[in-house]
């Protein structure tokens, strides 16, 4: 290997090693080969050009990658689950495979990068890629409203529409959840997760009259057919748990009576017996009236709790009188 350097105009332009192999015993070959370093030095558009017809030259990537599987792809990804750019690189590799464009935009939510992961969904377009732009952009106040806009197009799943209400739910925006949930999801896509999520956000908001209602009319769809035995699109224990519990916040302990009572009816019903009262259901109730020092609706509820026993107002004022309850925050 030649180590070489030259001055030009009185400063040292260059100074490098170039590997080139002389043998050791030749002098006139190694004179040749300084030669060849100084003309390089001297001249770099003719080393250029020297270098690519005698010189061997390193190989470089070609621009059209050969695809790798996804699943590998996505394993590459999750091991920089923060870097934005090696998480592209492996995208552009592997053919813009959806599920490989879910993981890209994950990592964009994790990074913050909320633009990018708009313009990566722009650029590759799929349903699930929808579902996951939407839950990046709606984990940011300042751009969940465009995570909303991403749902005026056809065929959006429930995911998708599922995500576009949680985003909602993070900005405490309950009327556009609402909205999301009562006009723009079709009838037959509003799944039992979906109302379940409205009620988690109404509950927050302390929104009990519009949980009532959601629960309600959610109770009324009785035509529709199981499938499986599988209750997708009819109440299940959380929707009524959550319903309560917003009912409670918002300091309807009356109304959410009512609905503990028509839940106990039900029992008797074999298409509602899956939906059992929880002792939350009950615990939620007691400690809202025990607030007030309303003995006689903690003795209605502790009834409900166990009706094949009569429950005596004296037997509740002893149980419950020193009784400590967390905050319904």
């Amino acid at each position: 290997t030649l180590s070489c350097g030259c001055k030009v105009m009185g400063r040292r332009r260059y100074a490098f090693q170039c590997p080139i192999f002389l043998p050791h015993k030749s002098n006139e070959l190694r004179r040749n080969g300084s030669f060849i370093l100084l003309f390089m030095l001297l001249s770099p558009t003719l080393c250029h050009s020297f270098s690519s017809t005698i010189l061997p030259t390193p190989s470089q990537p070609s621009s059209t990658t050969t695809n790798i599987n996804p699943k590998l792809a996505i394993r590459r990804i999750k091991s920089q689950s923060r870097n934005v750019t090696h998480a592209l690189q492996i995208l552009e590799s592997n053919g813009h495979h959806p599920i490989v464009v879910v993981e890209a935009l994950r990592v964009c939510g994790n990074c913050q990068q909320h633009d990018l992961a708009l313009e990566v969904f722009q650029q590759y377009p799929s349903e699930p890629a929808r579902t996951m732009t939407i839950s990046v952009l709606g984990s940011s106040k300042d751009h969940y409203q465009k995570a909303l806009l991403l749902l005026k197009a056809k065929g959006v799943t429930s995911a998708s529409y599922n995500a576009a209400i949680a985003a909602c739910g993070r900005a405490k925006d309950w009327e556009r959840a609402l909205k999301i949930h009562n006009e723009q999801i079709p009838k037959e896509q509003r799944t039992t997760l979906t109302t379940n999520a409205l009620m988690t956000i109404l509950a927050q908001c302390r929104k009990g009259a519009q949980a009532l209602r959601v629960l309600q009319d959610f109770d009324k769809v009785d035509d529709v057919k199981e499938h499986d035995g599988d209750y997708q699109r009819r109440p299940s224990r959380v929707t009524y748990q959550t319903a309560i519990y917003a009912m409670v916040r918002s300091q309807m302990e009356n109304e959410a009576l009512e609905v503990l009572e028509e839940l106990v009816q039900k029992q008797s019903n074999k298409s509602q017996q899956h939906i059992v009262p929880t002792d939350p259901m009950f615990d939620m109730l007691t400690a809202a009236f025990h607030k007030r020092s309303n003995w006689e609706y903690i003795r209605k509820v502790e009834q409900l709790r166990h009706p094949e026993r009569s429950i005596e107002l004296s037997e509740v004022q002893n149980k419950y009188s020193f009784q400590q309850w967390d905050k319904l925050e």
